[in-house]
């Protein structure tokens, strides 16, 4: 049932229940209408059985007053020619108790026959049933004669001998109501046909107006889903008054715009986004590149710490060699202190040119720690090489005049060493003097 509800347009989710509650106020109008007219028709046919009664009662007034009454065929006939009126089908007059007890049973039709006649005499009311048959349509009326001083100018106490308000008897009329019932059959035709006309007129006519109403909600159904479709948030719902769908759509569209309004924000934003990757891209290719510089500078450093190496390594070499001529010097020499003074400072301009030499590298020795462990290496070789010197002093000393001739080849030994740390001093200054 929620299923078959839910998939309901708007349009029949207000058509159907209209047209349900149009229909049973419709039914329950119609029913009122009938019974108001039968009730009316009831109280009419009631009306004429009392009218019918009073003549009887008025008449049979006048038999008793004339003293005719007791003639049984002379009020046979007035009870017939009273029942032929029009749309009475039966007319009967029955005695009560006190006029039996007074003037006997009477005729056998003029006796009680049903509970409704009963009623009537007991109770001095009038009573009414409606039968309602295959072709026969009848409403039966008894109307109970009451014992009155003043009747309509006449005195029933006179000729009753009962106290006031006795029922002397009553008047049973049936009353025809086919024509009336036939009449009701007809009209009824005519309301169901009233009324169906009536609800399909209904049925358009509030389909139209509802169809007017839900226009703005179909516009904005069919807008939302042109979005959807499109991703056009340009579209906008046309207004076109200010109830409460009209409401709607305004706030539709201010939402429309809001949306339309964060979206190019986000497509701004992610413009930003993008030239910013553009550009972190660019600065990553520098670094790379950058990178790239920079191994190629430590890779020329590499190298030419490498070739430092190997002159370090062939300084180290001829300080040996050095060594060994200085220590050969020193066990030859006995004389030459002159020459052994000479010597000296041609050694100390070695020492100098090695600390020299140590300078440079101490300062390279501060940008690359490779170089620093070869410059002490150099420093090493330069303090031994002092050592060797003092030594060979020493030695020098203790030859004495043997040492002229070592002296002599000390000289050339110290003019190779000098020559080699000219050459230190040079390779080694060479970085400094770019």
């Amino acid at each position: 049932m929620n299923n078959w509800w839910s998939a309901l347009s708007l349009k029949n989710k207000l058509q159907i229940p209209i047209q349900l509650i149009l229909l049973v106020i419709m039914l329950s109008a119609q029913r009122w209408a009938f019974e108001q007219f039968e009730s009316r028709l009831l109280m009419e046919a009631e009306g004429t059985a009392k009218v019918t009664a009073d003549g009887v009662i008025n008449g049979l007034n006048m038999l008793m007053i004339n003293g005719i009454i007791g003639d049984v065929e002379m009020r046979k006939l007035y009870i017939k020619k009273m029942g032929s009126s029009e749309k009475v089908e039966e007319l009967r007059v029955m005695r009560g108790k006190a006029v039996q007890d007074q003037f006997g049973p009477g005729l056998p039709e003029e006796q009680a026959k049903d509970e409704l006649d009963k009623a009537a005499l007991s109770s001095g009311k009038l009573q009414s049933k409606l039968s309602r048959e295959v072709g026969k349509d009848v409403l039966r009326v008894v109307v109970p004669f009451i014992a009155m001083k003043e009747f309509r100018g006449t005195n029933c106490l006179q000729c009753h001998m009962v106290p006031e308000g006795t029922v002397n008897g009553a008047a049973s009329i049936t009353i025809d109501l086919r024509e009336e019932y036939a009449l009701i059959s007809k009209a009824s035709v005519w309301l169901w046909g009233g009324q169906l006309l009536v609800q399909i007129f209904l049925f358009f006519m509030i389909g139209w107006i509802i169809e007017r109403v839900i226009h703005p909600t179909k516009e904005l159904q069919q807008i939302m889903a042109k979005m959807q479709t499109d991703g056009d948030l340009t579209k906008r719902v046309p207004i076109h008054n200010t109830d409460e769908i009209g409401q709607t759509g305004m706030a539709f569209n201010e939402l429309a715009k809001n949306f339309q309004t964060i979206v190019g924000q986000m497509h701004g934003y992610a413009e930003q986004v993008v030239n910013a990757a553009h550009s972190l891209a660019s600065d990553t290719a520098n670094i790379v590149s950058g990178s790239q510089s920079q191994s190629q500078a430590a890779a020329g450093t590499a190298a030419a710490v490498e070739q430092m190496s190997v002159s370090i390594a062939s300084v180290a070499e001829n300080a040996t060699q050095v060594a060994k001529l200085s220590t050969e010097s020193m066990v030859r020499a006995n004389k030459g202190q002159t020459s052994l003074n000479e010597m000296m400072g041609e050694i100390a301009q070695v020492e100098s040119a090695v600390r020299m030499m140590a300078d440079s590298v101490s300062a390279f020795v501060k940008s690359t720690q490779t170089i620093t462990s070869m410059t002490q290496q150099v420093r090493d070789i330069a303090e031994q090489t002092n050592l060797l010197a003092l030594n060979a002093a020493i030695e020098a000393a203790r030859a004495g005049e043997q040492g002229n001739a070592t002296c002599r080849a000390d000289c050339n030994r110290c003019k190779a060493a000098r020559s080699t740390c000219r050459k230190s001093q040079r390779f080694w200054c060479r970085p400094t003097m770019r």
